[in-house]
């Protein structure tokens, strides 16, 4: 089993954190992370640089694109190339660390080929804002994760999923940004034997240990704080209500009174 990431040279210190936590909590597995800007050594870990990948007119497209235009190519890229070589591989954002075994999402693959996490945790409608809109752009299921075995099935459905990113997904931005994981639905008809794995995944699985509005919607919350003061937890959660409470009201009425927002 491989367990793989991608990242760039800003986000050195987060993809080692999820290395360290790969080899403290699932150590039977191998980690590999790709590194998609400019050539690096001495992570401490296994590191593919992207030309490794032989992504077709990859330097034009860097030449002409954001880092944010290249991120989907970059991913869909990684996996396809992996999932060629191993019996399975799971992906993971660099922004996220185990905090557990993953044995959830192992024991998965013993009945099903792939496995989607759900994307959206709220309710649809936002006042305010236009939140089906930002769905329909985007998708439901989330691309920080994903869980697949190799079978003729799933490496077909990869490979058309990492070739459609690679010719349309980094036109245009305002759209094709998000259609690397609108098209990531389509497993729904196209792979056999998929799970949408919908359980909590934040007793083994969390975000980068930071409070923000962020991580507290649509991310599991994080459950250590390093070098973070009370007053600045209490400061953080205020924020994360204010975000959540426009999606889900009653999260009020469980939260304790003195981190209510004002």
């Amino acid at each position: 089993m491989l367990i793989v990431s991608v990242f760039t040279n800003g986000q050195r210190q987060q993809v080692h954190q999820l290395a360290k936590s790969v080899s403290r909590w699932q150590s039977d597995a191998v980690f590999w992370a790709v590194l998609m800007d400019q050539p690096a050594s001495g992570f401490g870990f296994n590191v593919l640089q992207v030309a490794d990948l032989n992504i077709p007119n990859f330097d034009q497209l860097a030449a002409n694109c954001q880092t944010e235009q290249l991120w989907g190519v970059v991913k869909t890229q990684a996996i396809k190339h992996f999932l060629s070589r191993a019996d399975s591989v799971i992906f993971l954002e660099s922004h996220l660390q185990l905090t557990n075994s993953i044995t959830p999402f192992t024991d998965s693959l013993n009945d099903h080929d792939l496995v989607l996490l759900p994307q959206i945790n709220g309710l649809f409608e936002a006042k305010g804002k236009s939140h089906e809109q930002n769905v329909l752009k985007t998708g439901v299921f989330s691309t920080d994760c994903l869980v697949v075995k190799q079978t003729p099935n799933t490496l077909k459905f990869i490979s058309w999923w990492a070739d459609r990113t690679l010719r349309h997904g980094q036109h245009d931005y305002s759209n094709g940004f998000g259609g690397y994981q609108l098209w990531l639905a389509h497993a729904l008809s196209l792979v056999d034997n998929l799970l949408i794995f919908k359980e909590t995944t934040n007793y083994f699985l969390i975000d980068s240990p930071q409070i923000t509005p962020k991580s507290a919607y649509g991310r599991p919350a994080p459950t250590r704080f390093f070098g973070i003061s009370k007053g600045d937890i209490i400061k953080g959660l205020k924020k994360a209500i204010r975000f959540i409470e426009t999606y889900n009201p009653p999260f009020l009425a469980r939260t304790p009174k003195a981190v209510q927002p004002d």
